[in-house]
């Protein structure tokens, strides 16, 4: 049977979890730990955040699951950070969520077929707070617009800050969750974005378009 994929709700810091794989070719190993931290996102301004374990994760682990107590799929081997080479209980997965978004895609199309925004975030961080006069340092702002993109086209500008996103307040949404919404999103459909602008609170309805795609998974078989 094929692995359930959690909702990244359901994950929980101490949980326990096992990381398979072929760790220096040894095949079909197993080693057990728990989860250190549900969601670390190592670079403030990278969108992508993991699942941190101390459970051993060596060369030849990456691309394994990570399961957890109940047989679910927590999230895909992927590094560790080590002075030696080997395990030191700091390794890292790539979250459920991302997989269960990233699967489908590639059985369906052969590549990832999201859509897109032409908008680009960062962190809010204390230097920019002081640096652009902004009232608070919670939220995300926006580094780039695309111009003639759905961004461009709900009326967002560079500087704006994001403050919520659907109703759900930056306080509760990392960069990286927020890029996972993005990511998740299909032609078409919207989000309500609520932004601060030069001290004035503002909304944006954000509209994601197909992103185009030259390659396909159809071959084409020369019968001459």
């Amino acid at each position: 049977h094929a692995l359930r994929i959690p909702d990244s709700t359901q994950l929980v810091q101490g949980e326990t979890v096992f990381a398979f794989g072929s760790p220096d070719g040894l095949r079909n190993s197993v080693s057990m730990g728990m989860v250190s931290a549900v969601s670390r996102q190592l670079d403030e301004d990278s969108p992508i955040s993991y699942v941190q374990t101390d459970a051993a994760i060596n060369p030849g682990n990456s691309g394994g699951p990570l399961v957890g107590i109940a047989g679910d799929l927590v999230g895909i081997n992927t590094f560790i950070r080590s002075e030696s080479g080997g395990s030191e209980g700091l390794g890292f997965a790539l979250p459920g969520a991302l997989v269960a978004l990233a699967f489908p895609q590639l059985r369906d199309y052969g590549h990832l077929h999201r859509a897109i925004t032409g908008l680009s975030v960062q962190n809010v961080t204390p230097e920019l707070k002081a640096g652009l006069g902004l009232d608070s340092d919670m939220g995300l702002i926006i580094a780039n617009v695309v111009a003639n993109s759905p961004a461009e086209s709900a009326g967002m500008r560079v500087g704006d800050v994001i403050t919520a996103i659907d109703g759900r307040r930056l306080e509760s949404l990392s960069l990286a969750d927020f890029y996972l919404q993005i990511m998740s999103l299909r032609d078409g459909q919207a989000l309500d974005v609520a932004l601060n602008r030069d001290g004035a609170a503002m909304n944006a309805r954000l509209t994601a378009v197909a992103m185009p795609h030259d390659c396909t998974r159809e071959a084409t078989l020369d019968s001459s």
